[in-house]
This record gives C-alpha cells, sequence and structure tokens, in this order.
C-alpha cells in the first residue's frame, strides 16, 4: 500500500500484520503536515526489502507478530542506530516490551489509539532526532 503525499516531507514505511491497521494508520499520516510518502506492509523480509530499496525516514512497526520475531525484526530494520528510526506502534501497553524495544534500538514506543497528533509529532520527532544526531539538522 500506499499513500502519496506532496514530494516533500519525510517518507514513512509501516510494519503491521494486520491490513486494517496498515490502512488506517497510513490515511492518518497521509495528510499530515511534514509527512511526504507513507507506504505499508505486513511481512518482515517485505520490511528489511522496503528498507533496503526505498529507504524510509521511520519506520512505524508492531513488534507483536505470529512466529514472536518482533523484536528481532526491530533489531534488524534499526541496525545499531545506522538505520531509520523506528516507532513501534502496538495495541497492548507492555512495561516490559517497551524497555525491551528500547534496548533493541526502538525510538519510541506508542499505542495505536493514540491521537493522530501525537502519532505525527512522534515521526516527525524521531527524524528531527536522527538527522541531529547525524549532523543535518536543517533548522
Amino acid at each position: 500500500m500506499q499513500v502519496a503525499s506532496p514530494s516533500t516531507g519525510i517518507r514513512v514505511l509501516i510494519v503491521d500484520p494486520h491490513p486494517g491497521v496498515r490502512t488506517a494508520l497510513a490515511q492518518a499520516l497521509g495528510t499530515a503536515p511534514g509527512i511526504g510518502e507513507v507506504r505499508a506492509v505486513g511481512g518482515a523480509a517485505e520490511a528489511l526489502a522496503a528498507v533496503g530499496t526505498w529507504r524510509p525516514d521511520v519506520v512505524l512497526l508492531e513488534t507483536k507478530r505470529r512466529g514472536g520475531d518482533g523484536l528481532d525484526l526491530l533489531r534488524r530494520l534499526a541496525r545499531g542506530g545506522e538505520g531509520p528510526p523506528v516507532l513501534v506502534v502496538t495495541s497492548y501497553p507492555d512495561a516490559l516490551e517497551r524497555l525491551e524495544v528500547m534496548l533493541a534500538g526502538g525510538s519510541g514506543y506508542l499505542l495505536k489509539d493514540v491521537a493522530t497528533e501525537v502519532l505525527v509529532a512522534a515521526v516527525l520527532g524521531a527524524h528531527r532526532t536522527r538527522e541531529t544526531e547525524q549532523g543535518r539538522d536543517d533548522r
């Protein structure tokens, strides 16, 4: 799935096994100021391929996945800080998972029912933080 916005703005990849969630997140982000293009995939292999070829600026990831590979996928996407910032977006809060996400290189932990403004602010903030860390802050 691909939602196109103006060519300016950041690229966001949504990785969630549920098509309805992918659609809802893509629609929420697709019209937000500062967001350029949103793509969504369901599987780990698709996510890794998209990060390798499309090079999104931020990834939204559901770690609760069939097969339990969510944290491993997070580590592979984040690549020790060399990959894009990865925000975990999940349905059920879990304090232990939140800690594991941060230790695995995640840039944040949000619930899926978060207000659109908060989601957009988190995505833009994760991108801005990464740009600043890499010395590419445009402000």
